[in-house]
């Protein structure tokens, strides 16, 4: 079973009434879960410890997120220069086997960039898009 996190789980920094002990049925029922997020604002293991925080002790490898996805697709497509575009500059370290650049990228990849997300950026993200680098969303 999958669930999402956020507004599934926890919301406004508190886990929904009811939450642990749908999940701890499932464990009783041997019935396997796994969370997923499209949150590119936290590398999984700061939502391990918000969620611990929160009194739900998870591993990080119950947790499928948007950037392991991204990852994972610039693996596929062979990408070996990717333009990282994050509000948390903590994310580049799921990012580490890629080399990475602000001038002619294969890949942007690109998350949620909160108010950093000017039209500069765009602008020059496009352009890279414009150039051959193909647009990968988180």
């Amino acid at each position: 079973m999958l669930f999402d996190l956020d507004g599934t789980i926890y919301q406004e920094g508190a886990l929904i009434s009811g939450a642990v002990e749908v999940l701890d049925l499932l464990k009783v029922s041997q019935i396997p879960f796994r969370f997923i997020t499209n949150n590119t604002r936290m590398r999984k293991n700061k939502i391990v410890t918000m969620l611990g925080n929160m009194g739900l002790i998870i591993s990080s490898d119950d947790i499928f997120a948007a950037p392991h996805a991204a990852v994972l697709y610039c693996q596929n497509k062979g990408y070996k220069k990717i333009l990282l575009a994050v509000q948390d500059k903590e994310i580049a370290k799921d990012f580490s086997e890629f080399k990475l650049v602000k001038h002619n990228p294969e890949a942007v990849v690109l998350g949620d960039m909160g108010e950093e997300f000017t039209f500069k950026l765009i602008n020059t993200l496009f352009n890279h898009i414009l150039s051959g680098a193909e647009l990968v969303s988180m």
